[in-house]
């Protein structure tokens, strides 16, 4: 039997298929038809539009009308000089001529002359008015119709066979005959064009010029229903690679021939020496009711599945996330087989997992150029071996630490029919077994490749600076050559390759690990003399790629990275601070304490003074003892000699409705509150009112001495 019709024919109706349902095999089915070309007198009917309705019931009416009579009725200006009217309009002129040449053509009226001086309907076209149409007739017209020597529905067989690839074959002349009426309900759904009562298009004297016979075969696939014990059959069109609908559903009514099929099925399968155990009634009982898309997950796990829902679902049989040791054998190879690999070997994303594909060794032509694509592109992947062997049967090992399974197909026989199924089994010594004799396989294959590759790479590695990339390669040829340390001929010439691997990895991760603390620290004693954000990214970048060439994580080396990159966020600060310009609320006990002091800040900071900081000064200069220094401030004020000061009124509604909005301190914070979001600082000596500001308004404070301590220039110089 073709398995790899099988495989095709399997994924193109699983989504047809019950959970209960075994797919049994295929066989072939021959559907016959014929294609008849045929010439005939057609006849196209064309609906009458305005002027073709008002002329003909004019000479339904009037004998013979001149045209210039029907263009006088129809109110047109078309320029009769004998009836006093020779207002000539050229464009109705031109409309009237072309309707009743159109008339003419049709053989509906006579003009009498080229003028159309003497028009009168003809016997046509009194018929053709009562029709409100006019007819074309064409004769020898051709066109084919189909039929379908199978089912016998004729009307269907243009749809199923226009663009079948048959072939032509002859037999004993026993076709039906087909009437002219039936000819004619066929032509209605195949050639419409030609036959439709609706647009009374027809057709007479038909010809038939040229006739074949053809045979398309198709492929049944053939399954049972478990629950249902009965056979199902499905017609597969292998061109468009898809169910022939209409033939599954006409199959599903033949018994006869489907009955005959299933002998067929039968007479194709090879008999067995051995009888053949029936797992009918496990299967019954382990097989739920349902749609198999909906109960897919569920069936993988059974101990008995559809060999061909394996090969078609590969990647459902893996956790992507999950370690795993995977083997894989595949006695046939489709391009939906191929595919499945391909998508099983995409979708890990454990990267300690191994996957071992034997592909056959016999393949079709076209997928010849896949493989060896594949195969080249496991030498560069560590945990993907790929090869190419004679392959038995199937075998699928699924070695992890969670539940592993192995799946190998069994015989059996389905209503005494014999198939093979997949069976799921634990993990056990037989598995072992399949195991290493797989790995002593890939190993007499790649082994030594390998440890010669390593080698090569160690050597040239030799002459060149140490790098994460040399390191990475060399662990990834130990990583792929693991699985073969003590397995095979080759064993040996492995666990000392290996060795040799790690001993060249330690000294040159060592090395790494001291290039790489140089290069920090030589990043590290650059970070004092950055001055701008830019060359702060800069080093930042150097670090982290620094980082990144790391092969093993040194405690020291990780250590000091951090103590780098702190120090970095550090200076950035710094460089930000000293870049960020603030506005400075002063409250009034400032300028009564040390007034010099907003002299004293970078000019590029703004002095904020609140009106009512004024306001208050006005009142203290009043008192004696206060008078010189409010005098001093006040002057201070008015010379702006850094010109960084601004005035500024309060806005109350600003405030919180619980708070006082005319006491002089809520004033004064209603200003601040205004330099909330341009880096404003409240610079006061009253701690009752950098309470509220910070509390309640979430406003950023200083005392006088705090102040000093970061913005007097005098104190920092």
């Amino acid at each position: 039997m073709n398995q790899e019709l099988d495989i095709e024919i399997y994924s193109a109706i699983c989504d047809r298929l019950n959970a209960s349902e075994i797919y049994l095999g295929h066989v072939g089915y021959a559907f016959k038809y014929t294609k008849t070309e045929y010439q005939a007198t057609c006849t196209e009917a064309f609906p009458f539009n305005a002027f073709d309705k008002v002329i003909c019931e004019l000479l339904q009416i009037e004998e013979h009308l001149s045209f210039h009579e029907i263009g006088r009725i129809l109110g047109l200006n078309v320029g009769d000089i004998e009836s006093g009217k020779s207002i000539k309009d050229n464009a109705e002129f031109e409309i009237l001529m072309e309707a009743l040449q159109s008339l003419a053509d049709f053989s509906m009226i006579e003009g009498g002359d080229i003028y159309f001086s003497r028009c009168r309907l003809t016997a046509i076209g009194r018929e053709y008015a009562e029709k409100k149409h006019k007819f074309k007739k064409t004769e020898n017209k051709p066109f084919i119709i189909y039929f379908d020597k199978t089912t016998g529905n004729h009307k269907q067989a243009k749809e199923n066979f226009e663009f079948a690839d048959g072939h032509v074959y002859s037999e004993p002349n026993d076709d039906e005959v087909i009437g002219e009426i039936e000819l004619k309900e066929i032509a209605a759904v195949q050639v419409p064009t030609i036959y439709n009562p609706a647009k009374l298009y027809s057709f007479t004297d038909e010809v038939v010029v040229d006739s074949n016979d053809y045979s398309m075969s198709m492929s049944i696939g053939i399954t049972f229903d478990l629950h249902r014990e009965q056979f199902n059959f499905h017609c597969y069109d292998k061109s468009a690679k898809k169910v022939h609908i209409y033939f599954t559903t006409w199959l599903s009514t033949q018994v006869e021939i489907t009955s005959e099929l299933i002998e067929e099925l039968k007479n194709n399968i090879p008999i067995s020496d051995k009888p053949t155990p029936t797992l009918f009634p496990v299967l019954k009982d382990q097989y739920p009711n349902g749609k198999l898309k909906a109960a897919i997950n569920n069936l993988i796990e059974f101990a008995y599945i559809d060999q061909y829902l394996v090969l078609n679902n590969l990647k459902l049989f893996l956790n992507a996330s999950e370690k795993v040791d995977f083997y894989l054998c595949i006695p046939i190879l489709t391009e939906l087989l191929y595919s499945s690999v391909a998508g099983l070997i995409q979708q890990s994303e454990n990267n300690h997992s191994r996957y071992f594909i034997v592909f056959p060794k016999e393949v079709n032509p076209s997928m010849r150029k896949g493989i060896e694509q594949l195969i080249s592109l496991s030498k560069g992947i560590s945990n993907l071996y790929i090869m190419q062997q004679d392959v038995k049967s199937f075998l699928m090992i699924s070695n992890k630490e969670m539940n592993p399974f192995y799946v190998e197909l069994v015989d059996t026989s389905i209503n005494e029919i014999p198939i093979k199924i997949a069976e799921r089994l634990k993990y056990d010594a037989k598995a072992t077994k399949f195991e290493k004799y797989l790995l002593t396989s890939f190993s007499n294959e790649m082994a030594l490749t390998l440890c010669s590759n390593a080698n090569d790479l160690i050597n040239s590695d030799m002459e060149t600076p140490v790098t994460k990339d040399q390191l990475e390669r060399l662990s990834e040829i130990e990583f792929k050559l693991m699985p073969f340390i003590s397995i095979g001929e080759q064993a040996q010439t492995v666990a000392m390759t290996i060795e040799l691997i790690t001993d060249f990895k330690t000294q040159r991760i060592q090395l790494l690990n001291e290039r790489l603390q140089q290069q920090l620290n030589e990043l590290v004693a650059s970070i004092e003399d950055v001055k701008e954000l830019q060359e702060i990214a800069k080093i930042k970048k150097a670090i982290t790629a620094l980082e990144q060439q790391m092969v093993v994580r040194d405690a020291s080396l990780v250590n000091g990275i951090a103590q780098a990159i702190s120090l970095l966020e550090s200076k950035k600060e710094l460089i930000e601070e000293q870049k960020r310009i603030y506005s400075f609320i002063i409250d009034t006990n400032i300028l009564l304490e040390d007034p010099e002091v907003i002299l004293r800040v970078d000019k590029k900071h703004a002095i904020i003074i609140a009106a009512k900081v004024l306001d208050e000064l006005d009142k203290f200069k009043m008192d004696k003892n206060l008078s010189a220094i409010v005098s001093r401030a006040v002057k201070i004020i008015q010379q702006d000699k850094n010109r960084n000061i601004r005035h500024n009124k309060g806005r109350p509604k600003l405030l919180p409705p619980d708070l006082n909005q005319k006491t002089p301190d809520n004033l004064i914070l209603s200003v601040a509150v205004q330099y909330h979001n341009n880096h404003g600082i409240l610079i006061t000596s009253d701690n009752l009112l950098s309470v509220k500001a910070q509390n309640v308004l979430d406003l950023k404070v200083m005392n006088l001495q705090e102040f000093k301590t970061k913005f007097d220039q005098s104190i920092k110089s």
